[in-house]
């Protein structure tokens, strides 16, 4: 996986990695878009469904950060 290192240990949100899991595995779903304000854990809460999911996409999940982007 190309997921950048974590610093600190993830706990709690046990509900919303499990939904999140869920809604990634399935093959209905081809996006999946995490909202809120900023501070809240979405970077955080993503790269942690992606490190458990990992192993279930042969290593293939991928960071991109797009915070420095100016325009769309």
């Amino acid at each position: 996986a190309n997921l950048p290192p974590r610093f600190t240990r993830f706990f709690g949100r046990e509900p919303e990695i499990a939904r999140l899991q869920e809604l990634l595995q399935s093959p209905e779903v081809r996006l999946v878009t995490l909202s809120g304000p900023g501070g809240a854990g979405k970077t955080r809460l993503a790269l942690e469904c992606a490190e458990r999911l990992a192993p279930h996409f042969d290593g293939a999940a991928y960071f991109v950060p797009l915070a420095a982007l100016g325009q769309p």
